[in-house]
């Protein structure tokens, strides 16, 4: 079966449109047509270096669609299916889902290779050569067709859009259950976002959902706060000293009870100290985002950590479960409890997957998706 992808075949380099030649599933694997995929920061990661992967690379985590065809073994699934992609597999036998830690599932250790989970070999390969082609996280979701596990689709009501339901399947659910869950956070509570993207965003709603009275976005983006006030934000900011000095005011200095970050990249490690700041005493801040895999130095104060007995925690997928979690969220999306439309900011062909980046670089986007329709 021909389609076509978004191809990286080198670093620093643009995606490129191909054609592709797409393999029939395997027993334990589905096809799905793709018509919605989200332009994570994470998928940027590969272009810049900044993680390493298998070249050439079909890019892409966050998407959802209808299955085409499946393989004789899978039994989540069957076509005509409407489905979200999950880049956080659970086999449900190994011993961190078996300890309910799903999001750790030892199954994800195989997305490494950009191969197929079921026998890390190429179901995707270029057109005009034949060439094996990787898949990012195993998914492989800028593309109009994909060939993956079944572990790694979720069904979903079909009556939600494929746009809402390809946010939900990374960047809602890390934000959202960064506040909800991995924060601890607490009714009342004084918290604080730093960064306004995609997940920053759904971590405020995650905080205003759970009840934190006070919730401190910051970005520098000042664009971005008309609609971090908007989900759920009581005070916005552009800069750390000046949430330093918002949270100081709301606490009588104690500071907030809880934090999420989520911004990375180069330079994000020199601010820690700044951040972990914004927090007071017994307070926990998640980290949430992705940052290169090379930054390994950061500036982190330890008296501070010591004496005011303050906890930094990494955080993936808000310490959930896809299987559980993208249901739920899209079932509160239903109930307008959480507002998924208000964070695509502009949709775009697969053939302006450039442009849509380019947008996020600029700090103009806050989640942009491809509609593989238009």
């Amino acid at each position: 079966m021909k389609t076509r992808a978004a191809v990286l075949r080198a670093v620093k380099t643009p995606w490129r449109i191909e054609d592709v030649e797409l393999d029939a599933p395997r027993e334990d694997e589905v096809l799905v047509r793709i018509l919605a995929a989200g332009l994570c920061h994470s998928d940027d990661h590969p272009v810049q270096g900044d993680m390493p992967a298998n070249l050439p690379l079909i890019g892409g985590h966050e998407g959802a669609g209808v299955v085409e065809a499946v393989g004789a073994n899978v039994t989540r699934v069957a076509p005509g299916d409407h489905v979200a992609f999950s880049f956080l597999p659970e086999c449900g036998v190994c011993a961190p889902c078996v300890a309910g830690r799903r999001e750790s599932c030892v199954k994800q250790i195989e997305e490494g290779t950009g191969l197929q989970l079921q026998d890390a070999t190429a179901r995707h390969h270029a057109a005009d050569n034949g060439e094996d082609l990787h898949l990012w996280c195993s998914l492989g979701t800028f593309a109009e067709r994909t060939v993956v596990n079944e572990l790694q689709v979720i069904k979903i009501d079909p009556e939600v859009s494929f746009a809402a339901a390809a946010l939900v399947s990374c960047g809602v659910g890390t934000g959202w259950g960064a506040a909800v869950r991995s924060s601890q956070v607490q009714r009342g509570d004084t918290a604080v976002v730093v960064g306004l993207g995609g997940l920053g965003m759904s971590a405020v709603q995650g905080f205003r959902f759970a009840g934190a009275a006070n919730i401190v976005g910051v970005d520098p983006v000042v664009g971005k706060h008309a609609l971090a006030r908007k989900l759920g934000a009581t005070h916005t900011v552009a800069t750390i000293d000046e949430a330093a000095a918002i949270i100081a005011g709301l606490t009588d200095g104690r500071m907030a009870e809880r934090g999420v970050i989520t911004i990375g990249g180069p330079g994000s490690g020199s601010i820690l100290a700044s951040i972990m700041a914004l927090i007071g005493r017994r307070g926990r801040m998640v980290m949430a985002s992705i940052s290169p895999v090379a930054q390994i130095d950061v500036k982190l104060s330890l008296i501070d950590l010591t004496m005011g007995e303050k906890e930094l925690v990494g955080s993936i997928y808000g310490h959930g479960s896809a299987e559980r979690d993208v249901p739920a969220l899209l079932e509160l999306y239903k109930a307008g409890v959480l507002d998924l439309d208000s964070l695509i900011t502009a949709h775009y062909s697969l053939d302006q997957i450039n442009e849509g980046y380019a947008a996020m670089h600029a700090g103009s986007n806050i989640r942009g998706v491809i509609d593989m329709q238009s």
